[in-house]
């Protein structure tokens, strides 16, 4: 099982630098003419290209070539192990109201660890960014719903869904988030804390899926949550700083124990509380069903 995850990443992330290439060198060929024969060559080229991948149409590019990992994952479980995708939690009974129902709790959750962070200063709202690039932001949440989808239809579907077949659905969710959050090893500024915040998102949307028995409630969630920090707050998202945003950001490198420092909010304890309560919450609480059966 986790061999075949590690098969999907490989070949996703290969397919995607195929595809990231041949876009850096289309858009930035004047500046590569440009940089002659130096001897510093090689090192401008990388400069070069490190700046393509943090502007919107690189950004944009990764979160749409994340379609490959959905595309993988599908064939690998539909075809080759001939599972149906309800084996995946991907159901069609309900599903705009769980997508719905999941833009709105990933945003509110966000709104709220923004909320935590900003009671000592640590994160403040500059103003409204000008230009606000309507356009750009709309595409890059399309970007976002792929790559949320991908990384929910690998993990939670193919991966704590699986699990939880085999094992004990407890040991699938806690193992299923170990390696959620340790496939985010190599972002840009990643600390003990952004692990651990990675893990409680991975254990919260395991439990949401677990309890609602739909996996596109959690990619809705990943969606919002994502989209909402980077584009419309303009934090960090997992060590990337977006460039389209609807809001300006400031965070203190003073109090980056609350705020994330480097990695963004992700990285800091105000994400750490918020997600800590939701899961004790969604434990606490029975669900629907579980009242109608007591």
């Amino acid at each position: 099982m986790l061999f075949a995850l590690l098969v999907i990443l490989f070949l996703s992330s290969s397919l995607q630098t195929a595809l990231l290439l041949p876009a850096f060198f289309i858009s930035e060929y004047r500046v590569i003419f440009g940089m002659g024969e130096s001897e510093s060559f090689l090192e401008e080229l990388l400069l070069c290209f490190e700046g393509f991948i943090q502007s919107d149409v690189g950004l944009l590019i990764q979160l749409l070539s994340t379609v490959f990992t959905v595309v993988l994952t599908l064939v690998l479980c539909t075809v080759l192990l001939k599972r149906r995708p309800a084996s995946l939690a991907l159901c069609k009974r309900g599903a705009a109201l769980h997508y719905l129902l999941g833009l709105v709790l990933g945003g509110a959750l966000f709104a709220a660890c923004f909320g935590v962070a900003s009671i000592n200063g640590s994160l403040k709202l500059l103003g409204i960014a000008s230009p606000v690039k309507v356009g750009m932001i709309l595409l890059l949440f399309v970007g976002y719903v792929v790559q949320a989808a991908s990384e929910e239809i690998l993990f939670r579907g193919f991966l704590m869904c699986d699990l939880a077949r085999r094992i004990s659905p407890v040991t699938a969710v806690l193992l299923s988030s170990a390696v959620f959050a340790t496939a985010h090893f190599s972002n840009a500024g990643i600390g003990p804390i952004a692990v651990l915040n990675l893990f409680l998102f991975g254990v919260f949307v395991s439990l949401w899926v677990l309890r609602t028995g739909n996996l596109l409630g959690a990619c809705a969630i990943h969606t919002a949550w994502n989209f909402t920090e980077g584009h419309v707050f303009g934090c960090r998202v997992s060590g990337f700083v977006a460039d389209s945003t609807v809001f300006h950001c400031d965070a203190l490198t003073s109090l980056s124990l609350t705020n994330g420092g480097a990695f963004g909010p992700e990285g800091g304890v105000a994400v750490t509380v918020v997600f800590l309560i939701v899961i004790v919450l969604l434990l606490v609480f029975p669900s629907r069903k579980e009242k109608q059966r007591g």
